[in-house]
């Protein structure tokens, strides 16, 4: 049984998957199976990887049979591993050749870690790091860390940048999104993690990046931003600085405020506003918004999003709200 599977949810990536595939290939650890599944590419993708798979044994290929999303195929690899400990690799992602070692000999050293995530950079469509923009900004760097706090209202781990032990892992596969952000809080809650403070992953922008802003991109914000809210009084948090906790959750309902402001949602921007006020208020941010609330609601929004464009039908754009599926974080 290899040590590590590699999952690769892969979808119309032909142009970077090589290079992608490779990089796992370049490993200094090689006790690893490669588990690439493709959603349904309309490119040679899947061409591409069988023909690499030929004369690589440790790399398998599957297709699903309908699209299901980043997360129901990371989903279906986690079913599909052999492996105590699964990375997933993003099918434009690159790494570094000392990434999996690294990780493999430190989540040793602490076996009760749940995970173990590295640094990256950005880089362009040539795969050259974008070093002026650094995606991980004031996020912790401890080797041993509580992230919690920080998660609570924003996630900086790159999702081709964590080794998980395969018990703590779970994807929710009604997500597009967010299933890593989630993954991520639920591991989190219950145990501290580990971080290796070195650049060793590699996240390709392009214009095809999932992450970029969308309607069904920022709903689904909301569902996971309503749920911390509605959900964090049920977890034990004991262990945590409640100051920093309280920071988090106070910062996640400024941020929830401007996801509602976006579908002109005034009732839920004021309400998450007043909630943030009482947990931890950042006293002059959440004034200054909530008295904005008061301009035209377009006003408002425009200077909440500043690239947004006016919706023709305001009333019936912020009806998708009331259509957000409730969202278990299992702690």
């Amino acid at each position: 049984m290899p040590e590590v599977s590699v999952i690769i949810p892969s979808y119309n990536h032909a142009a970077y998957l090589r290079d992608c595939i490779q990089s796992i290939l370049d490993q200094s650890f090689q006790d690893f199976e490669i588990i690439l599944i493709d959603d349904g590419s309309t490119d040679n993708s899947v061409e591409l990887a069988k023909e690499i798979a030929n004369s690589e044994p440790r790399l398998s290929v599957y297709q699903n049979e309908n699209n299901l999303g980043t997360y129901g195929t990371q989903a279906r690899g986690l079913e599909l591993a052999k492996s105590p400990f699964v990375a997933i690799m993003n099918s434009d992602d690159l790494w570094a050749p000392k990434k999996l070692e690294q990780q493999v000999n430190l989540l040793k050293q602490h076996p009760d870690t749940p995970l173990c995530y590295v640094l990256g950079w950005m880089v362009d469509k040539e795969g050259n790091p974008i070093t002026e923009d650094d995606v991980h900004a004031d996020w912790p760097t401890s080797e041993v860390q509580e992230p919690l706090p920080n998660l609570l209202y924003e996630n900086r781990i790159l999702a081709s940048g964590v080794l998980w032990r395969k018990e703590c892992v779970r994807f929710e596969t009604t997500c597009r999104y967010s299933g890593d952000w989630l993954a991520l809080l639920e591991a989190s809650i219950k145990s501290p993690v580990l971080c290796i403070n070195e650049r060793l992953t590699f996240w390709r922008q392009h214009e095809t990046n999932s992450y970029l802003f969308s309607h069904k991109q920022a709903l689904e914000e909301i569902r996971v931003r309503q749920a911390i809210q509605d959900q964090w009084q049920s977890w034990d948090l004991s262990r945590f600085d409640q100051r920093l906790i309280r920071k988090g959750l106070a910062q996640n309902l400024i941020n929830l405020s401007a996801m509602y402001a976006y579908f002109y949602n005034i009732a839920q921007v004021r309400k998450s506003l007043l909630q943030s006020w009482k947990i931890n208020p950042n006293r002059k941010q959440v004034a200054k918004r909530y008295l904005g609330s008061y301009l035209p609601m377009e006003e408002f929004r425009k200077h909440v999003f500043p690239t947004s464009q006016p919706e023709e039908n305001p009333s019936e754009f912020s009806k998708q709200v009331k259509r957000i599926q409730s969202l278990r974080i299992r702690s």
